[in-house]
């Protein structure tokens, strides 16, 4: 369903479907390709989500877009937040990985 959703119009929607898809902590080809596809969405935070589910699967196709917001976010800024988010979530997701 939310493969689906990531190609909603309204761009919350996409954001949200991204974000449960990545913090989900499954890895197919399909899904990175979802991924990857939005890699170059109008809506920043999808293209982030994006970006971030790519590299929780440790695919370097999101590693550009990672940096831009890197150089462009504040620690206090809300990418900044989201930022340490997509960490946090990376840790989490290698500590349960077999």
């Amino acid at each position: 369903m939310s493969g689906v959703r990531c190609n909603d119009p309204p761009p919350d929607a996409r954001t949200i479907a991204l974000y449960s898809l990545a913090a989900h902590g499954t890895d197919s080809p399909a899904l990175r390709s979802v991924f990857a596809a939005h890699l170059t969405d109008p809506h920043a935070p999808a293209r982030l989500e994006a970006a971030a589910g790519l590299a929780l699967r440790e695919d370097p196709r999101g590693d550009a877009v990672l940096a831009r917001f890197t150089e462009d976010a504040g620690p206090a800024s809300r990418t900044g937040i989201c930022l340490c988010e997509v960490r946090r979530r990376g840790d989490h997701l290698r500590l349960n990985r077999p």
